[in-house]
C-alpha cells in the first residue's frame, strides 16, 4: 500500500510540475504543496532508504530559510518560496531532474 501511495503523489506531481509554465524556480514555487506531499509520501513502507534519504535532502535544501509571517501570524511567504527566490534557475534544474527520474523508477 505505501509504494501504491508515494506513485499516486508522484505522477501527482509530475503532471502538476511539467504542466506549469515558467522556469524551474516557479515551477518548484508553485508546485510547493505537492512536492511537500511527495516528500511524506516517500517515508511510506517499501520506498527505498536511499529514495527517502534523497527526498529529505531536497526538502531540506529548498527550506533553508524562515517562513515569514506577519503581526498576526499569517503566512506572508513560505520557507521553500522565500529558499528557491534567491536560488539560480540552472541549481533548480537537479530537483526537476530528480523528480523526473523517480517518476521513471516508479512507473
Amino acid at each position: 500500500m505505501g509504494e501504491d501511495y508515494y506513485k499516486e503523489k508522484l505522477i501527482s506531481l509530475f503532471k502538476r510540475i511539467f504542466i506549469e509554465t515558467g522556469d524551474a524556480r516557479s515551477r518548484i514555487i508553485n508546485c510547493e504543496d505537492k512536492i511537500f506531499n511527495a516528500q511524506l509520501a516517500s517515508n511510506a513502507e517499501g520506498i527505498p532508504v536511499e529514495v527517502r534519504t534523497r527526498w529529505e535532502e531536497i526538502w531540506n535544501e529548498l527550506n533553508l530559510k524562515e517562513d515569514w509571517y506577519d503581526n498576526e501570524g499569517r503566512l506572508i511567504q513560505s520557507s521553500l518560496n522565500a529558499t528557491v527566490k534567491n536560488k539560480r534557475n540552472k541549481s533548480m534544474e537537479k530537483y526537476l531532474l530528480f523528480f523526473l527520474e523517480e517518476f521513471f523508477r516508479v512507473i
